[in-house]
């Protein structure tokens, strides 16, 4: 297969094909600036999309932080205390815990 311009069956002319390469760079140029436009639009919607999720979730978001601050500070210091006095009100006779599995019958 060549690599000759054919027009209507003929080879085509130095002006035809000039006038072919122009609108093909035109054609180009035409679809890059609208797949930049499309791809600017999409991005814009996904970072609107995006900080309306962050703006609804955002009191969720804060409820677990202040839970896990909440847990955080029990098991540094009242977790401890909380357990040992457990274990003094559940313990048997003679005071020892025994703690384990279990299977019933």
């Amino acid at each position: 297969m060549s690599n000759q311009l054919y027009i209507n069956g003929k080879p085509a002319s130095l002006f035809q094909r000039i006038v072919a390469a122009i609108i093909g760079i035109g054609a180009l140029i035409f679809f890059a600036f609208f797949g930049v436009a499309i791809f600017i639009i999409g991005l814009g919607i996904t970072v609107v999309l995006g900080l309306y999720f962050w703006w609804k979730t955002r009191k969720i978001r804060r409820q677990i932080n202040e839970e896990m601050e909440r847990v955080k500070k029990q098991a540094e210091s009242g977790f401890t205390e909380a357990r040992s006095s457990q274990k003094t009100q559940n313990s048997g006779k003679n005071g020892n815990l025994y703690e384990g599995e279990y299977k019933e019958l």
